[in-house]
């Protein structure tokens, strides 16, 4: 009787699911980009924000993306956040259609135990559409008064139409936040992409 060799071959298991890909950690920073990570391997991204605290009390927290090689600063981007809060059962929300950022939060505090907490999603990054959507959602600790825990709900998108200059992709490779015309002092912003 001959013997037979059998051989066996056991494929590497395969990452599935968010696949954590970069930190990007805010010191003082005027604006913290996130870059690092980006690429055609994956098509949607989330942002986690792990408690992002302002320089000052009460600002305001945009985004920007970064498309056909700049962080884009023209007035082509849509948004409408939606906010609520502890201290009432009404909402407040804010939106535009001709911005230069898309809003994501305003009264954001920076007393000790404040900040924000987090997700931003950046969807079909890789597609070539005209158009870039992203989908956001934090909570934070307000500037005092009424507004002890605040939720702010979010979607916006950049565009474009009507740009002379025309582009060569709109190929979605990073994201830019800005703390309005403050500092964001402190917090992670980690960059996860899904497996396709």
């Amino acid at each position: 009787m001959a013997l037979t060799q059998i051989k066996s071959t056991i494929a590497a298991p395969q990452a599935v699911g968010w696949v954590k890909l970069s930190v990007t950690t805010a010191s003082d920073s005027t604006t913290v980009e996130v870059t690092s990570g980006f690429s055609t391997t994956y098509d949607a991204y989330m942002i986690a924000v792990h408690h992002a605290v302002p320089e000052t009390n009460g600002t305001e927290l945009n985004a920007q993306l970064y498309i056909d090689g700049a962080f884009r600063t023209d007035s082509f981007y849509n948004y409408h956040v939606n906010r609520s809060s502890d201290g009432s059962t009404s909402y407040a929300g804010s939106a535009d259609n001709a911005a230069a950022h898309m809003r994501i939060m305003d009264g954001w505090g920076s007393a000790t135990g404040e900040g924000c907490d987090g997700f931003f999603y950046v969807f079909n990054a890789n597609e070539d559409a005209g158009h870039q959507k992203v989908l956001y959602q934090m909570i934070f600790d307000g500037d005092g008064g009424d507004q002890n825990v605040t939720s702010a709900k979010g979607v916006g998108s950049y565009h474009d139409d009507g740009y002379t200059g025309g582009f060569d992709t709109m190929v979605c490779a990073g994201v830019r936040f800005v703390a309005g015309a403050d500092k964001i002092a402190s917090g992670d912003f980690v960059l996860y992409g899904l497996t396709k």
